[in-house]
């Protein structure tokens, strides 16, 4: 699924791209919605009086019990650009998708829409989930073939190998150091990408 950023969009936002029914089933979930369409890199941004914000205040992943809660440090992004975002909501078992995209100029709303509604019953989702796992079951048992298990075991092992052997084969520093000292010229360290 890789990174993503989050938008905390306000329902009275929405209000106006939604109906009655749409409405009720949103306000079971929250007002926070994931977002491709910007950094994807787990920022926070927000929608507050139809402006763009983003939280630059520095965050950590780490769960340390003695970390303090920063508070957040609203900063307006006033830039021309298009966000899709889009949430979940299981209400009753069943699954509401919304999607939606504000065009923002200069940082401020221009346009809004709703660009996707669709609903799933609860056994639509239940008679998927027995699909996948009827699929699992048949990768499952290949996987547990005496033949599969061997390649899997031999395809690892040649990795290993390989990449052990193609360590050996890089040039060392000091070699390199030398080989520049040599030509007369500067050794500038580049990383090996």
């Amino acid at each position: 699924m890789g990174m993503f950023d989050e938008i905390n969009v306000g329902r009275t936002y929405l209000k106006d791209l939604l109906t009655k029914e749409q409405e009720k089933v949103l306000k079971v979930g929250d007002d926070m919605y994931q977002t491709k369409s910007l950094e994807n890199a787990l920022y926070n941004y927000r929608v507050y009086r139809r402006k763009l914000w983003q939280d630059d205040s520095s965050f950590s992943l780490s769960e340390k019990k003695d970390d303090k809660v920063k508070k957040p440090n609203w900063v307006w992004v006033k830039k021309n650009l298009q966000i899709e975002f889009y949430t979940e909501v299981i209400e009753n078992g069943n699954s509401h998708w919304f999607e939606f995209a504000f065009t923002f100029v200069d940082g401020k709303i221009d346009t809004k829409e709703l660009t996707d509604y669709s609903t799933r019953s609860k056994a639509e989702l239940d008679k998927e989930e027995e699909e996948w796992a009827i699929i699992k079951t048949y990768y499952d048992a290949y996987k547990k073939k005496t033949s599969v298990r061997l390649f899997d075991f031999l395809g690892n092992m040649f990795m290993r190998l390989s990449t052990r052997f193609n360590r050996r084969c890089t040039v060392p520093e000091e070699i390199k150091k030398e080989a520049y000292k040599a030509a007369g010229k500067e050794y500038k360290c580049f990383p090996d990408f």
